[in-house]
């Protein structure tokens, strides 16, 4: 007998109504949503924007609204005002500080490219990780068959 459990609340709880689906079953598309939750909203965030500003942000631009996401996720104030508001109320009373997120993100990713570029010893330190990181996820990307256009010869 395959061990159920509801599919919201207590994973461990098992639920007596039709609702119980077996782990294997639900653990699939639990992942499926996890997925979309992290992904198509801030995909859609680059879509509309491109759309409505002629802008052309690619995936890279997307990872600065994850910074933006993670950062506010983890912050007590948001979460007990998600916690206690509609979406609506939710949304005006963070909207300052999304503002002063977006700020201090810019701001850190100008120390940091301004610290790798006048500090050797930093680049030093930051180059050959973030060169294995690149090297492998390219390897990655090869081997899932992700779709690889010809690639751009490296120059100095």
């Amino acid at each position: 007998v395959p061990e159920l459990f509801v599919i919201s609340g207590n994973d461990d709880a098992l639920d007596e109504e039709d609702n119980a689906l077996p782990r294997a079953l639900l653990e699939p598309i639990r992942q499926h949503v996890q997925a979309y939750d992290e992904r198509a909203p801030l995909s859609e965030i680059i879509q509309v924007l491109n759309e409505r500003f002629g802008t052309e942000f690619v995936e890279e631009d997307r990872l600065f609204f994850e910074q933006i996401k993670a950062r506010a996720c983890s912050n007590d104030r948001v979460v007990r005002a998600a916690g206690a508001n509609p979406f609506d109320k939710f949304a005006l009373g963070i909207r300052g500080l999304v503002e002063e997120l977006m700020i201090e993100r810019m701001g850190e990713n100008d120390r940091i490219v301004t610290r790798y570029v006048s500090d050797e010893a930093f680049r030093g330190s930051a180059f050959p990780l973030l060169a294995r990181a690149i090297f492998d996820a390219v390897h990655v990307q090869q081997a899932v068959g992700a779709p690889d256009d010809a690639p751009e010869a490296v120059s100095r």
